[in-house]
């Protein structure tokens, strides 16, 4: 807590005189000695928000850039939820965009965050060999009508031991019909 709280202070201290050193490269018009001092605390600035920010200096605040891209069919454009409609199929179809990796799993949780299924998704055509494939997910019976988290990984469903660390996680809305 202290190194953040004397971060930020040296933080302010640098935005004040970024601000002095701006204000010199316009009355000197652009005179290169201040160019040089404006970027320098410029980029200080900047290394330093991030530490201000919750990140040590260990650590990066940066988010991979994750390429793979899942959309589900059956989502409602209107609220966001997938809805799967037990009267006309018991099977969720998608498309993974932008695939990055060979391999791709997903949870089903409930309520209280209890798995109900987990499994592998394969590729329509049978391997995953283009950016962009086709899959479908078969919600079987034993999934009862209610509101669930359908979570995607790229991993095995073997490997999946967090549910938590999913990056695409939808809700599941299990209906008998649509009203």
């Amino acid at each position: 807590m202290h190194y953040k709280i004397s971060t930020q202070a040296l933080l302010l201290l640098l935005i004040i005189a970024f601000g002095i050193i701006s204000l010199m490269v316009i009355i000197t018009k652009r005179h290169p000695y201040f160019v040089g001092k404006k970027l320098r605390v410029g980029a200080l600035l900047i290394s330093l928000t991030g530490i201000s920010l919750g990140c040590t200096p260990i650590t990066t605040c940066y988010m991979p850039i994750i390429g793979d891209k899942i959309s589900i069919d059956q989502t409602d454009l209107q609220t966001g939820k997938i809805i799967l409609n037990r009267s006309i199929s018991d099977t969720l179809s998608g498309r993974i965009e932008e695939r990055k990796g060979p391999t791709f799993s997903y949870a089903i949780l409930d309520s209280t965050r209890s798995l109900k299924k987990k499994d592998d998704i394969f590729a329509l055509d049978g391997i995953y060999d283009e950016p962009g494939e086709e899959f479908k997910i078969l919600v079987d019976k034993s999934i009862i009508p209610g509101d669930y988290s359908l979570r995607f990984y790229t991993i095995s469903k073997d490997s999946l031991k967090n549910y938590d660390s999913s990056p695409y996680s939808f809700t599941l809305s299990v209906v008998d019909s649509i009203k």
